[in-house]
């Protein structure tokens, strides 16, 4: 994908629109990646943040609903989990995980709900050269993409997985379907030390400011494991960096963004000739 191409995106009454819905929406990459999809393969589409406050919600979504010409929305922190109940159908996974991040909108106007969190960050430790199969796995995080990595690292054969949350009940709800899925891993709820994990994934928004605490107890890292952060802002994060003076490796959000595209933009009936 050339993100360089100085081709302007071609508007006018036959574009279709995409929006990507999140409070916040700076720190979103998605309108990038995705506009830079439609200009390689000439499609008459483009892709919009859309700031929108969780009281909002609903009536965003019914407008949005309405509009003949969406072709989909991508949905972000922190509507991935209130979004389920404005939609009208899931697929497995979002079902199974009780989150979504990309809805399409079908010709007859229903809206269709997706989560490719998960596959995406499954895609981004196999880039690493690691895998998850027998692998002990801590996540930060327990809302809508924490619960998508959980299941898909389980998924994907993770032995051991635990949670850490700053909302303890959440994540013993969490737990507890995890639990029912997958009765053979060892899954609990402890706290942000990863002594002993070969996998750290950040599934919460920790590390988007400066004045964030560290979302692990960085001093008890294993320079053996492997770190995803899924912020996207700052590109290279507290975390990552000092997982990398550490000597693990290591990839941002960026990177699972990246590796969600192609997916996505299936999901999306997007051709590409």
């Amino acid at each position: 994908m050339d993100t360089n191409d100085p081709t302007p995106l071609t508007i006018n009454g036959d574009t279709h629109l995409f929006f990507i819905i999140g409070d916040p929406i700076s720190q979103v990459g998605s309108p990038l990646l995705f506009n830079s999809l439609f200009q390689q393969h000439q499609i008459a589409a483009a892709m919009l943040p859309c700031h929108v406050l969780p009281t909002d919600l609903g009536v965003v979504i019914k407008g949005l609903r309405r509009q003949q010409n969406l072709g989909g929305i991508i949905v972000t922190v922190p509507h991935k989990t209130r979004v389920l109940r404005l939609i009208d159908s899931l697929t497995p996974e979002a079902l199974a995980t009780g989150a979504v991040n990309a809805i399409r909108r079908n010709p007859d106007g229903s809206l269709y709900g997706a989560n490719f969190d998960g596959q995406a960050c499954v895609r981004t430790f196999q880039q690493l050269g690691t895998d998850l199969r027998n692998q002990s796995v801590l996540i930060i995080g327990a809302g809508g993409a924490g619960r998508a990595v959980a299941d898909a690292c389980l998924r994907e054969g993770a032995s051991y997985l635990r949670l850490v949350e700053k909302r303890p009940s959440r994540a013993i709800r969490l737990v507890r379907e995890l639990k029912a899925r997958f009765p053979h891993a060892i899954i609990d709820v402890g706290d942000h030390s990863p002594g002993g994990f070969t996998r750290v994934v950040n599934c919460s928004p920790s590390g988007m400011t400066t004045a964030d605490a560290m979302p692990i107890d960085i001093d008890q890292l294993d320079p053996g494991t492997a770190v995803v952060d899924l912020v996207l802002k700052p590109v290279n994060p507290p975390l990552l960096k000092a997982a990398q003076e550490m000597g693990c490796q290591t990839a941002n959000g960026n990177t699972v963004l990246a590796a969600q595209v192609d997916l996505i933009a299936d999901f999306f009936l997007i051709a590409r000739g």
